[in-house]
């Protein structure tokens, strides 16, 4: 292995980030990533009757190897691929690591191993994804979650994917975005982290709150 003679390059292009995009049902997530070019919806629900996309269902996690499988021997135009939605497609992580080791939930093998099998085979799969060129997009919902300290309560806007799943996946990612509604009918999207709501930034480069557009979130981020 040579050592590098020169530093990498900055990727700018939103089809290759690693976005956690969520928001309350139809705010548009769906057809947000819909209008992206070169997106492949890998499908774990209902809930695309009314967009035009390219799409797979994902059933199981075995899907996920076939699929990627596939990407690698055949020639497309696929740049980014869209988890609809990332709670289902954890759930098939999680369900295939139990058939694997022929227990009913993580919890059963002993001293935290189940659930250190999930994630360290999710990270394993979506890395390697990462490495064949393709940028992801995790869709969940929204959720409302309190947070409680001493005597004050804290309404928290979050992901429905939570606790150590959540965090993985938001780990794994440039862009956490929030989107929403807001009290004029505007749909927008949060990119920075507050007390009250779950967005985060890597790049640095966005606003705290934008119109949920793709085309402006794109153009900001190569400006």
């Amino acid at each position: 292995m040579k050592l590098p003679i020169e530093k990498s390059k900055k990727i700018l292009d939103l089809g290759r980030q690693n976005v956690f995009l969520y928001g309350l049902p139809k705010v548009g997530k769906t057809t947000f990533c819909a209008g992206m070019p070169n997106t492949l919806f890998l499908a774990t629900e209902e809930g695309h009757k009314h967009v035009e996309i390219f799409k797979v269902d994902i059933k199981k996690w075995q899907d996920v190897y076939d699929l990627a499988q596939e990407l690698n021997k055949t020639k497309h135009e696929f740049t980014t691929l869209v988890v609809d939605i990332v709670d289902h497609f954890y759930k098939h992580c999680e369900h295939y690591i139990c058939k694997k080791f022929n227990v009913e939930h993580p919890s059963d093998l002993a001293y935290g191993k189940g659930f250190g099998l999930v994630k360290d085979e999710f990270v394993r799969v979506v890395n390697g994804i990462n490495q064949m060129g393709y940028g992801m997009i995790f869709l969940s919902h929204a959720k409302e979650r309190e947070i409680k300290k001493k005597t004050i309560t804290t309404t928290y806007m979050d992901a429905s994917l939570g606790g150590t799943a959540g965090s993985l996946v938001a780990g794994m990612c440039d862009l956490i975005l929030y989107a929403y509604i807001d009290e004029t009918g505007r749909r927008l999207m949060r990119t920075k982290p507050s007390k009250y709501v779950n967005a985060g930034d890597r790049t640095g480069k966005l606003p705290e709150v934008m119109n949920f557009d793709y085309k402006e979130l794109s153009i900001e981020l190569t400006k």
